[in-house]
């Protein structure tokens, strides 16, 4: 989890306790060994999101969001997908 985090936030960053759900969730996808795309990471954002923030303007279909709201998800995937 923190080496998924880190590969993006930068080495020294500290995980926030009510950002684990979905930092363990990248975790999770990494494990299961398959490439992970930013379709992926953003359902998965979305999970956790329903919880945290439910009327965040982003809950919506991956492929209903503007191209530069889905390259957010690219250090994700990435990250994920170097961790495999």
């Amino acid at each position: 989890t923190l080496e998924i985090y880190r590969k993006v936030k930068g080495q020294d960053a500290k995980i926030y306790y009510e950002d684990l759900p979905l930092y363990r969730m990248y975790t999770l996808l990494a494990l299961t060994g398959h490439h992970i795309s930013n379709r992926i990471v953003h359902i998965a954002w979305c999970l956790c999101q329903m919880d945290h923030n439910p009327n965040h303007p982003s809950l919506i279909p991956f492929e209903n969001l503007e191209d530069s709201v889905k390259e957010l998800d690219t250090p994700w995937s990435k990250a994920i997908n170097d961790a495999i």
